[in-house]
């Protein structure tokens, strides 16, 4: 943030909480909803987009997510994650239960974002970023060569359905 002259600001509470009553209590919090209040007005969002590839799951690797949660967010349609929220190939989120137990903003803040630069790179990727291109989560890709060309075909084979 200070090299782009801005400022960091730090979200004092979990990511994901095990009940959305839980996550509710947190949202009750003067410090947190102005944490997400002060993240829904910023100009320039930087994020990430993750994937639930059993391998390069960043959920998986932090803990918070097990095989097991894996394979049912797969079930129910899920492709990818950004800021937390899953989402599924077309950039939905509905339906898509551990998205009340999130804390942060929503994916409609993200939306309004005027710039959200995502950094994301690698083939198990590229399914999540395709979802992720689709639900208009991002104004700026960062990736290598290889993840946008597999982005690319991927959305060429989708819209051929």
């Amino acid at each position: 943030a200070a090299k782009l002259g801005g400022r960091h600001h730090d979200l004092h509470a979990p990511v994901l909480v095990e009940r959305a009553d839980v996550r509710n209590i947190f949202l009750s919090e003067p410090a947190v909803r102005e944490g997400i209040h002060r993240a829904q007005s910023v100009q320039l969002a930087i994020t990430g987009v993750g994937t639930l590839d059993d391998k390069a799951s960043s959920f998986l690797r932090a803990g918070l997510l097990t095989l097991s949660d894996l394979a049912q967010l797969r079930r129910m349609g899920a492709v990818g994650e950004t800021i937390g929220r899953f989402f599924d190939i077309d950039g939905n989120s509905n339906g898509i239960e551990i998205n009340q137990r999130i804390i942060g903003i929503e994916l409609d803040d993200l939306r309004r974002i005027p710039q959200v630069l995502a950094v994301a790179r690698g083939i198990p990727k590229a399914t999540s970023i395709l979802g992720a291109l689709h639900g208009r989560f991002l104004t700026v890709l960062a990736t290598d060569d290889a993840t946008a060309r597999a982005v690319l075909a991927m959305d060429q084979r989708n819209g051929q359905r």
